[in-house]
């Protein structure tokens, strides 16, 4: 894994961990939309989100911290990101 990963984990678990300060099988899908809602970021951004949540849920489940038959993202689609498709015109 690149250093730049790594970061890129530590910042996005880094900031779930400081909103839910318990036990991850304490967490529930709607706890973790309530989280991404609350980001205000981007639809890009909150993508990037739920992709680590997903790497880190299933770390989880792998360490068995949860269940396997519980998925935390359940429902929660990723984002649409509404962009303007403009043609270019050369001036």
């Amino acid at each position: 894994m690149s250093g730049r990963y790594c970061d890129d984990l530590r910042y996005r678990c880094g900031r779930f961990a400081q909103a839910f300060q318990c036990e991850i099988g304490s967490i529930t899908p709607a706890l973790v939309q309530q989280f991404l809602n609350g980001l205000n970021l981007s639809a890009r951004s909150v993508n990037n989100f739920r992709k680590t949540l997903k790497t880190l849920f299933e770390f989880a489940r792998a360490r068995r911290y949860l269940l396997k038959d519980i998925d935390l993202l359940e429902g929660i689609s990723r984002q649409r990101e509404h962009s303007t498709i403009e043609i270019y015109t050369p001036q």
